[in-house]
């Protein structure tokens, strides 16, 4: 009896590291890149807002549009955004880049 409780002692704290790691492994960001366009003449929109629908996490893009963006795993769905612009929402799905064209919001440009 002492024997086997020395053993499972012993091997359970391999067993939580184990559990751990692997956790870890499924709990990771993904790295997405892009650029975002204006739909009408192809100019970059820098000071573009995107955002992980449903979270905190964003960034604005730099002086040519781009940005580059960790998502949290369980996360597929980007909130594209820009003053002067329609808002668009774009799904990720397997991809690790994103080029995304908004439209002028006539509404907001009268």
């Amino acid at each position: 009896m002492k024997h086997s409780l020395r053993f499972f002692y012993q091997v359970l704290p391999l067993l939580l590291l184990g559990w751990l790691c692997c956790c870890s492994a499924l709990a990771q960001d993904r790295r997405i890149t892009g650029r975002i366009i204006d739909e009408n003449d192809n100019n970059t929109l820098p000071g573009a807002n995107v955002v992980v629908k449903g979270t905190q996490v964003g960034i604005v893009t730099d002086a040519d549009g781009q940005f580059t963006l960790n998502v949290p795993s369980g996360r597929d769905v980007l909130t594209i955004s820009a003053i002067g612009y329609v808002s668009k929402d774009v799904t990720i799905g397997n991809r690790t880049a994103v080029n995304v064209g908004l439209l002028p919001d006539v509404k907001t440009l009268n």
